[in-house]
């Protein structure tokens, strides 16, 4: 999680199938970021299939960007 210029935050999260996603957050971002909080709360209460549980099996929401890899990248290169 990052804190953008304007007290907003982005979080980048990678999951087990490798794939790397971006989810800017929409709250202002104070003490505590806000989809911090969400998973702290899912992990806590075990709700695997939460927010970032979703996420974690695969689902894809709203804004949410799949980041391009850069090992396909460089692989590309290499070749």
């Amino acid at each position: 999680m990052t804190r953008t210029a304007e007290r907003m935050s982005t979080t980048r999260v990678r999951r087990d199938d490798g794939a790397t996603l971006e989810l800017p957050s929409y709250v202002p971002f104070d003490r505590l970021p806000h989809d911090f909080a969400h998973f702290v709360v899912e992990s806590v209460l075990g709700l695997t299939w939460g927010f970032w549980g979703s996420i974690a099996h695969g689902a894809i929401f709203g804004r949410m960007q799949v980041v391009p890899r850069r090992r396909a990248r460089w692989r590309s290169r290499a070749l």
